[in-house]
């Protein structure tokens, strides 16, 4: 069998075979719902039982807030 991704999170009988937002542990579920459900199934084929930090939104675009002061 052959599990799909469905981003529309439908419940019926069609989308047996589809992993849905709603099957996720809670805190991916908010993730997915962000990002997308293909997005997080490619992260948890990457990544899945490592621990990943995530910087802040103000680390990330220091550099470039930094370059433009200079």
């Amino acid at each position: 069998m052959s599990i799909q991704p469905n981003d529309q999170n439908l419940g019926d009988e069609s989308n047996k075979g589809q992993i849905r937002i709603s099957d996720l542990p809670g805190e991916v579920q908010n993730i997915a719902k962000i990002i997308g459900l293909k997005p997080v199934l490619n992260l948890v084929k990457q990544y899945g039982g490592e621990s990943i930090y995530i910087p802040k939104y103000e680390a990330i675009i220091r550099t470039v807030r930094n370059r433009a002061i200079i």
